[in-house]
């Protein structure tokens, strides 16, 4: 039986160069290169296997020179030829039998027949078989020799020699026992030798007629042996073509090769001071420095040419030699290399997945070829150096260099060259620094694989017998030979010598941790940098601010090559650093158990941190830039610690006054001269009992000044319910950048958007948005978003971030507000609740901020130069500190500390120079009940208003100038004179004919409830009973004393007391 094959190059659409193939005329050149091309690629060729029965015949096709496939020849098609024809060798012994002609046998110990003679043997047997049919006697089998003579064919003692060679239309079957033939015969040679067809012609023996009855048993089992044969080889064609439709569909499914992917160079950013020198490392996923092909050590080139892709100058994309193994290893092996060459690797790397399956490696060498004939050798091998993994965050040679010994490229040894090429075989396992410092028991294999590299240079001469021996490591020197042997899979155990771990470490200095997860300097601030331009980028891009749209700008400034200019002052941020963590007067706790909390950095392990904590920020007032940023007590030893500074979420109490309350209030046509009533009684709005704050007494109706000085809770939240209102606070707040979200749930736990939530400070902030708003007002009320970098720059020194065009900046109080606000928080610190704050020979204003209850202090104030916010609590917020600790005496003074540092050598000057005037201000007169124009009987004020807002519509509360009228105070108790209260005295309360739409009327009722509920009639009864038993007890003296008598009451006592 033979096998045929007929192969059709797919571009000629012309068969190759014959027939059929068999074992002998396999070994032509251009048939065998054009069966090697089809079985490595598949795509570019068509191939069509078909099985031949014993008797089936073929058809011959004449092929001449001219028709014949042009492909050229390779030095390896002799070897390929050599195994294709063993296996027919294996095929032909099976069927053909022992005596069968051995393929090795040449053409010419064979010689062929003409044409003509065989048409006459094939005559010959017809005719005895016509013979054997009818009767007749039957012939010597045999051709005469006279006749065959005539044919052309010679004899010569029996011997059969070559005769005359067959001209080009003469075809050649070296091996097939049956003919067919095309009409047209062919040339007549009388020179060719004639065979001996007795003996060495199988056909007359094969199929010559059958003496005896065939055997029903042996027919059963060779029929059955045929069939299953049959079936098998048209199962293997089946399966061939589903083979080949398989890779069809994959390679129909391949994406197309996307250059930008290829060319894009995905780089490392820097932060950078202003003055351009390095701050930080910004790497992402892939941390990696890309270096031009011309800036790659030869040594370096080398190393990974011959470990990963020795032939890469030699193949078109694909090494075949490799491309079987590399299918069998990508299903095996546990590494994601492996198999490629080195642009098949950067095809993966760029576009496909690391998915292990004959698909992917398909498509992956489809577009390696295609790479190859868009990009030069040296493109191909500058882009995977700079792109592949070396362990981690590393990709790249020249980040593998800095990352591993603090090196540049060209500052490499050989050694240390050889131990970054090492690496791609298993960036986990062959890791310099986690073998050398973390899995010591990875060592060996490194240093095996690095032998392996040393040893592959040497081979191809790539180094020099000099820098072989600098390089190579003895297997004595490194391994535990005791250890080693071979497992039956082929894996080596390696076990590290005893004491040479010490010594490798010392020659190769490889660093203990990588700088890019080193610590840098300032994390809080640098680490707000990044938090600051992914806002910024979200902003640009259209996107919404969520996690996954973060993700999205983060990979992008990873990746971009940026260079981010901080705002940073190292001398400011110093400054308030060393002061925060060496300050020696803060406040300890109510409970000691509070001292300490316990928390989790961002790698879930457990650390202590010391409490109280503190956060602060400082920034430019004339730049809007952020100088420094404070998230911690004390310098942290780690990144990505908790910012309190940027992501806290405290509660900043009176501090949050001047921007909630007065700012929106002189906004909106109040005044420094504006009253408002000081009283323990209900406020709109208020939502618990008793209605208003009691953290401090009501101290009557006072100025808006006044109330901003003293730090008045009472009057603050009256004005916030009574004059602004909270929706109008909330706008404010937005537009002095304040991030009003967080004010309720989901990220708080209660709804803030309240009076006292807005008013006592309750809402929580963070110190950046504290000093953001603040330093608005000696600013002149323009809002400057604040910002923690000056600049960003893509790779190629492009603006990236326009602050000119993407900053947000617009007037967010009036002229006359800041003006307002300064007066007030001037005096505050002059001479109110921020005394302790004052920079001696420097203007400053500010604001305390006492958080309720004890939980919190903190202190914002400005001076001309800079604004800053500080905040010292419990990171709960929710312990007490040890007794009453007031802002005033716990930020104040921390916050003039620093202050006093940062502004050394600076000269004072206004925060508003001029005259008032300058700035819309007047004097004006106000009545303090209505803040309408005073008129007749009105109390009234003067102070500093916009001149905008002078009142002129006359008061229509103080009617009849009666004043209103007086009420009895108890002396023992504050309250409100009650029957029973020994000792009273008067107190004018002019509000008592105000109309109920007025802020400042009462309700009746509620005076009630403010009557003096410790001077009861039960006290009384107590008192009087009291004072009976002295009077008792003097009488029975021998000398009577002077006659005891109980104190009456002020007030007449009826069994239903009046309301007062």
């Amino acid at each position: 039986m033979h096998v045929g094959i007929i192969a059709y190059c797919r571009g000629s659409e012309k068969p190759v160069s014959g027939t059929h193939i068999t074992p002998r005329n396999f070994f032509s050149p251009c048939r065998v290169q054009c069966v090697r091309s089809i079985i490595q690629w598949p795509s570019t060729r068509k191939i069509v296997f078909f099985p031949l029965c014993f008797v089936l015949k073929y058809k011959q096709y004449r092929m001449n020179r001219k028709r014949r496939c042009p492909m050229a020849t390779d030095p390896q098609d002799k070897t390929i030829a050599e195994k294709i024809s063993g296996f027919f060798k294996k095929i032909g012994s099976f069927f053909k039998g022992a005596d069968a002609p051995s393929p090795d046998e040449t053409v010419s110990e064979k010689p062929s027949v003409s044409f003509d003679a065989l048409e006459k043997e094939r005559l010959e047997r017809q005719r005895r078989r016509e013979q054997r049919l009818s009767g007749l006697p039957q012939k010597e089998s045999g051709m005469d020799k006279t006749k065959l003579s005539q044919s052309g064919v010679k004899q010569t003692g029996g011997k059969t020699l070559p005769g005359k060679k067959p001209t080009e239309e003469t075809v050649v079957f070296a091996e097939d026992p049956v003919k067919n033939y095309e009409q047209q015969k062919l040339a007549f040679s009388e020179t060719q030798p004639l065979p001996d067809i007795q003996a060495k012609h199988r056909i007359g023996l094969l199929f010559k007629p059958r003496d005896k009855k065939p055997n029903l048993a042996l027919s059963i089992i060779l029929g059955a042996i045929m069939i299953t044969f049959v079936a098998i080889a048209l199962l293997v064609a089946a399966g061939f073509g589903s083979v080949i439709g398989v890779a069809k569909a994959y390679l129909e499914t391949t994406p197309e090769l996307d250059t930008d992917k290829i060319e894009d160079q995905t780089l490392t950013s820097y932060i950078l001071y202003e003055d351009g020198s390095h701050l930080a490392t910004y790497a992402g996923r892939e941390n990696r420095d890309w270096a031009a092909i011309g800036d790659i050590p030869e040594n370096m080139k080398n190393a990974v040419i011959a470990v990963e892709d020795v032939r890469f100058y030699d193949h078109d994309g694909v090494d075949y030699r490799r491309l079987a193994g590399a299918f069998a290893a990508n299903l095996s092996s546990t590494t994601v290399e492996g198999g490629s060459t080195i642009t098949q690797q950067l095809v993966k790397n760029k576009l496909l997945s690391s998915e292990k399956s004959y698909k992917r490696k398909l498509q992956e060498a489809y577009l390696a070829m295609e790479l190859e004939e868009k990009y030069t050798k040296e493109e191909i091998l500058e882009s995977y150096l700079n792109t592949i993994p070396l362990g981690g965050t590393v990709y790249g040679v020249k980040t593998a260099a800095k990352d591993y010994f603090g090196k540049e490229l060209s500052q490499l040894t050989l050694k240390e060259t050889v131990c970054i090429a090492a690496i791609t075989q298993s960036t986990t396992r062959l890791n310099p620094r986690r073998a050398t410092y973390v899995r010591p028991e990875n060592l060996p294999y490194l240093i095996d694989r690095m032998n392996i590299i040393t040893e592959r240079m040497y081979w191809n001469e790539l180094i020099t017998s000099e820098e072989y021996n600098e390089t190579i490591i003895p297997t004595s020197e490194y391994l535990d030979m005791n250890e080693y042997f071979i497992d039956e899979d082929g894996e080596k155990n390696l076990v590290l010598a005893d004491g040479y771990l010490e010594k490798w470490t010392r020659e190769m200095n490889i660093l203990t941790e990588s700088p890019s997860n080193a610590v840098y300097d300032y994390p809080h601030f640098v680490e707000y940098v990044i938090s600051d331009v992914q806002s910024f980028l979200l902003e640009k891009h259209g996107l919404e601010d969520t996690e996954a749209n973060r993700a999205v700008v983060e990979k992008e400034m990873r990746e971009g090559g940026y260079k981010i200019y901080a705002t940073i002052d190292p001398q400011i941020q110093d400054a308030v650093q060393d002061t925060v963590a060496n300050w020696g007067n803060y406040p300890n706790f109510r409970d000691s158990a509070n001292n300490i909390m316990y928390q989790r950095d961002y790698e879930g392990n457990t650390i202590e941190v010391v409490q109280p904590q503190v956060a602060a920020a400082v920034i430019d007032n004339k730049t809007g830039y952020l100088r420094a940023i404070v998230g911690s007590r004390t310098t942290p030893t780690s990144r990505f610690t908790f910012n309190r500074a940027a992501d806290g979420k405290l509660p900043i109490g009176s501090s949050m006054k001047p921007i909630a309350v007065y700012g929106p209030a002189f906004d909106t046509g109040y005044s420094l001269a504006s009253h408002v009533a000081d009283l323990e009684v209900p406020i709109n709005g208020w939502t618990k009992e008793p209605g208003y704050p009691t953290s401090m007494n009501g101290s009557g109706i006072i100025s808006l000044l006044d109330a901003i000085t003293g730090s008045r809770n009472i009057a603050a939240s009256r004005t916030l319910a009574d004059y602004v209102g909270v929706d109008t606070s909330l706008a404010y707040l937005d537009s002095l950048g304040v991030n009003t979200e967080k004010f309720y749930p989901p990220i708080a736990d209660v709804d803030n958007r309240t009076i006292a939530g807005l008013s006592m400070g309750i809402a929580p902030m963070n110190p950046i948005e504290v000093v953001g708003a603040y330093s608005v007002i000696p600013r002149g009320g323009q809002y400057l978003q604040p910002v923690s970098f000056s600049r960003v720059l893509d790779s190629n020194d492009n603006v990236v971030i326009d602050l000119e065009k993407d900053r947000d900046v617009h007037q967010a109080l009036k002229q006359t507000t800041a003006w307002q606000l300064n007066f007030a928080l001037d005096a505050a610190v002059d001479h109110g609740t921020g005394t302790n704050a004052d920079i001696p020979g420097m203007t400053t204003a500010g604001k305390t901020g006492t958080v309720a209850d004890h939980k919190g202090a903190a202190f914002t104030g400005y001076t001309p130069y800079y604004t800053s916010c500080v905040w010292v609590g419990h990171d709960s917020t929710q312990a007490v500190f040890d007794g009453s600790q007031y802002a005033s005496s716990v930020c104040a003074p921390l916050w003039r500390t620093y202050m006093e540092i940062i502004h050394a050598g600076l000269t004072d000057k206004p925060v508003f120079a001029g005259e008032p005037e300058t700035y819309g201000m007047v004097q004006g007169t106000v009545c303090i009940r209505s803040n309408m124009a005073p008129g007749p009987g009105c109390e009234v004020r003067s102070g500093w208003m916009a001149s905008a807002d002078v009142p002129t519509m006359p008061c229509t509360y103080c009617s009849g100038g009666s004043g209103g009228e007086t009420i009895l105070i108890c002396d023992e108790t504050g309250m409100v004179a009650g029957p029973y209260c020994l000792t009273v005295h008067e107190e004018a309360v002019r509000i008592g004919n105000f109309p109920e739409d007025s802020p400042y009327h009462i309700d009746p009722s509620f005076r009630d409830k403010t009557v003096c509920t410790i001077h009861t009639a039960e006290w009384y009864a107590a008192y009087v009973a009291e004072q009976e038993a002295a009077a008792a007890a003097a009488a029975a003296q021998p000398t009577p004393p002077p006659e005891v008598v109980p104190i009456e009451p002020q007030l007449p006592v009826t069994e239903n007391p009046p309301a007062v």
